[in-house]
Order: C-alpha cells, then structure tokens, then sequence
C-alpha cells in the first residue's frame, strides 16, 4: 500500500515541494525503510529486496491508466527521494556522518546492507584506533590508484610476471578483493578496514624495493592493471 501510494503519487506529478507533503509521502517511504531494515535481521529475505525493482513492480501496478512521467522517470526521482529518507535511518541508528558516507558511494538500493555498513563503519570510526586504520586505508586506496589511474583494471594472475615482487603484489591486490568483495554485514566491513593497516606496511614496503612503473620492463602495463584493480576495489571502503 505505501509502494502504490509512493510511486503512484510521483508518476503523477505530485511529489512533495518544500515543506509541503499532503499526501504523507516522507511517512510512507521511511516506513517502507524501515520495514526492510528492521525486518531483515530475522528474514534474510528483506534484505535482497532491491528498491528499484520494487518502484518498478508498484510502477506495473498503474498499467492502462494515465501517469505523467515514464516507468525509468518515476524510479528514478522516487530513488533520489528515498536516498534523502535513507541518510536520515542511517543517521539515527549511527551518526549523521557516517549516514552522509554510507549513503554517498556505494549500493543504496538495499536498505539493510546499507544499515549494515553504516554499523560496520560506526564501529570502526568509535573504535580507539580509528583514525590509524582510516588513514591507512586512504594511503592504501591513494597510493593505488595515483600510480594506476591511466590503466585499466585487470586482476592479472601470478604467472604474468617474473619477479618476487610482482608476486606480492598478485598476493596483495588478491586480498584487497576478496576482502572488500562483500560488504553487506557489519563484521565484513569492520574486518576489511581492520586489514587495511597491515596491507598499507606490505604496499610501502614493495613501493620501496619496487620501480612499479619501469618503462623498461615490458610487464609494466600489465602491473599498473593490476594496481588500478586493487584501487578500485579499494573504492568499495
């Protein structure tokens, strides 16, 4: 009822302006929200639900009568919508901060994994050793994709290289992505930015022993490939 009521309203043309909200769209969206957040933890169910595809199912209901806007026009400004609602959830459960970090970058179209990192994060930024790990993390993710940025992300395997060192950064970016693969509970998140201090002194140590982007050795190309691939699954953090 409150998806037929938030999407119908929008399709439309009688999405709320300003303080103005007649129809309690505000109400029935942070509702909506909240049944899936809440509802996850004891149903894994609800938190595979996507927001899109629940916009567009509410969308489908409305066929044969007439709406102001298309099918994607609706999803997209009800999306857009919901997110404001979103950082609002978040930021009661953890902190205003950490909503406006979680709901910026990354999936938001799965309220409870969103809630999820929020808590991830919330633990670590409360955590005494913060700001060591989130530093490190930055310097990890900065230094990655600095030397890496004109290259394609590949994840090459260990035997496209020769030296020791290529080895380890193999190793490396390799646990960089399988660590930030998933990010849907709040362990997952609190273990990835945990490992971040011990791979940002393994990345110093090889950039110090390392000419990473030799022009003379002809696997160059492929070790910036492979260092845009640990940064990008840096961005994940």
């Amino acid at each position: 009822d409150r998806l037929d009521t938030l999407v119908g309203c929008f399709a439309v043309g009688l999405s709320p302006t300003g303080t103005a909200d007649p129809f309690a769209l505000r109400r029935a969206c942070i509702a909506i929200l909240r049944t899936l957040t809440e509802r996850a933890d004891a149903n894994g169910a609800y938190a595979q639900l996507s927001l899109r595809e629940l916009f567009g199912w509410a969308y489908d209901g409305f066929e044969g009568k007439k709406l102001d806007l298309s099918r994607d026009d609706t999803i997209a400004k009800v999306s857009a919508f919901t997110v404001e609602r979103l950082r609002g959830v978040v930021g009661s459960a953890t902190s205003s901060h950490v909503a406006d970090a979680v709901t910026t970058a990354g999936d938001v179209d799965h309220p409870s994994w969103v809630l999820s990192r929020a808590r991830g994060v919330h633990h670590v930024v409360t955590h005494p050793d913060a700001q060591a790990w989130l530093g490190k993390a930055k310097t990890v993710a900065k230094r990655l994709s600095g030397i890496s940025k004109e290259s394609a992300p590949v994840l090459h395997a260990k035997d496209a290289f020769e030296k020791e060192d290529d080895a380890a950064i193999v190793a490396l970016v390799g646990k960089v992505a399988v660590f930030t693969k998933t990010l849907t509970t709040e362990a997952e998140v609190v273990k990835a930015l945990e490992q971040v201090a011990n791979l940002a002194a393994r990345l110093d140590d090889i950039f110090t022993r390392t000419l990473v982007n030799d022009p003379a050795d002809a696997r160059t190309p492929k070790r910036l490939e492979l260092l845009s691939y640990g940064a990008r699954s840096m961005l994940r953090i």
